[in-house]
Parts: structure tokens; C-alpha cells; sequence
């Protein structure tokens, strides 16, 4: 069993932006479906640069925060891993450079809703991440469609992702190591 860390394997499932498909996909977004939605809601996920801070210091700010609960790190890790699985598994969803901070504050947000009975409003977490709350919201709405609706991770997709995650305990608070069949 092949053992990478949590920061490489996050990093691991982001794709090269091809800019052009990106331009493609906008001009895409601009036409209006049968029944007026919008097609490829999913571009709102997308920065239009990139940011400054890598989405490893991204994920340790957001981890280090006090947005979460301490004491539950590792179990809010297991559940953002599973949902970011499904995510990029199940649906056309690609996670790419200009995406995934959007992204991964977005599943955050989900987790943190769906593991704890109180948990922080949109408007703190965008206050946090310097986002506008509509947007936060509209993501929000948007991951949860790609996703059906389904948040829920069995008991049994957990102990898998728990069994293939080996929390660092002496080092980095954020590190964990995932073990790759």
C-alpha cells in the first residue's frame, strides 16, 4: 500500500487549467438552457486568477481556524475526504488550480453543516475567505445539486477512508498521510 500525505493527495486530484476549455465553458454559461437555467453553473466555482495563497496553506487556514471544532479535526477531515471523493468520482466535476479553493471551502461548509448540530452561518464563513455571501451561497446550492442532494457518507465509506488515513500526530496539526491501493 502506497502512503501519501493529505496536502499531496489534495494536490493529486487537481488538474491542469486548459484555459481555453475554460473560455469555451464561459461562453457556454452565457446561453440558457430548454427551461432558462444556466448550463455549466459549475464556472462559478471559478477564480479568475489564481490566488496567492496554495490550496495546501488554504486548507491549514481554513483547518487552523476556529471555524471548526478542534476536537474534531480528524473526523471532519475523513468526511471532507469522502465527500471530495465522491465529488470528483461521481460527477463531470473537475478540480483544477482556479477551482479548487472555491471548492474545497464549499465541501467544508457542507461538512461542518452536516457533523455539527451548531455550526458557523455563510456570513462568517465568507467574512473568514474574503468571499461576497451570495456567492458562498450560489456554490453552495450549485456542489450540492452536482452532488444530488446527497451529503450523506455511510458508516462503511468512512471506516474505508479512516482505515487508508493515518493522522501525524508529532508534526503539522493539518497533516494527514492517506494510504493508496
Amino acid at each position: 500500500m502506497k502512503s501519501i500525505d493529505f496536502n499531496n493527495y489534495i494536490l493529486s486530484l487537481i488538474k491542469e487549467d486548459d484555459i481555453d476549455t475554460i473560455k469555451e465553458d464561459a461562453k457556454v454559461k452565457s446561453k440558457r438552457g430548454v427551461n432558462g437555467e444556466v448550463k455549466h453553473k459549475e464556472l462559478v466555482f471559478y477564480s479568475s486568477f489564481q490566488p496567492k495563497l496554495c490550496i495546501t496553506s488554504f486548507i491549514k487556514y481554513l483547518l487552523d481556524s476556529n471555524i471548526l471544532d478542534k476536537d474534531d479535526k480528524e473526523i471532519c477531515k475523513i468526511y471532507f475526504i469522502a465527500l471530495l471523493n465522491r465529488l470528483c468520482n461521481t460527477t463531470d466535476f473537475k478540480l483544477t488550480q482556479l477551482n479548487c479553493h472555491r471548492t474545497v471551502l464549499i465541501l467544508l461548509i457542507l461538512t461542518s453543516k452536516f457533523l455539527y448540530d451548531e455550526y458557523l452561518c455563510n456570513n462568517s464563513w465568507a467574512v473568514s475567505v474574503g468571499l461576497k455571501l451570495s456567492e458562498i451561497n450560489n456554490m453552495e446550492v450549485i456542489l450540492l445539486e452536482l452532488l444530488d442532494y446527497n451529503i450523506f457518507i455511510s458508516s462503511e465509506q468512512l471506516l474505508h477512508v479512516n482505515k487508508s488515513i493515518d493522522f501525524n500526530k508529532k508534526g503539522n496539526d493539518s497533516m494527514v498521510s492517506i494510504n493508496i491501493d
